[in-house]
């Protein structure tokens, strides 16, 4: 998959929810950005052990959550923004899936703790990652070539 490919899948999946903004990744100048995330939710296909890693900040998973359950405003439940991250990895992981014409099996949702180092798996060769906009609100989406990058960056994995 190309990134431009990667960036069209993972932006028309949030337009469905919410406006996004798809904004053209680049370390040094967007790097400020990956301080705000403090949610990560991933999805892993087996037995390729490629995943896909969201990471969002509590506003944008607020707006998610908002589209999501129809909250007309109204703050969402800690169940509501973690079954609206969940939702949004899997439909996105799913949808690659596809489009990479994986035959493995994808794993739950699972949502990872503490805030992990996005720069470092953004680092990693192979793996492509699309920044977007809710707002002012950024959110990262990775598809990760080798999920044991992704634990070994992460804490706990739920």
């Amino acid at each position: 998959m190309q990134q431009a490919d990667f960036d069209q899948t993972v932006s028309a999946l949030w337009q469905h929810f919410c406006p996004v903004v798809l904004a053209r990744f680049e370390l040094a100048k967007h790097q400020k950005y990956l301080n705000h995330f403090d949610q990560f939710v991933s999805v892993t296909f087996q037995p390729s052990q490629q995943a896909v890693l969201l990471a969002a900040g509590q506003q944008a998973t607020q707006s998610l959550a908002d589209a999501m359950f129809d909250l007309a405003g109204e703050p969402a439940s800690q169940v509501q923004l973690d079954d609206a991250l969940g939702e949004m990895v899997n439909i996105i992981a799913g949808h690659l899936k596809t489009a990479l014409a994986l035959n493995d099996e994808m794993t739950l949702p699972n949502k990872i703790w503490p805030p992990m180092n996005v720069a470092e798996l953004i680092m990693q060769r192979g793996s492509l990652g699309c920044l977007l906009f809710i707002g002012n609100t950024p959110v990262y989406v990775m598809l990760v070539k080798d999920a044991r990058a992704l634990r070994s960056a992460a804490g706990d994995i739920e």
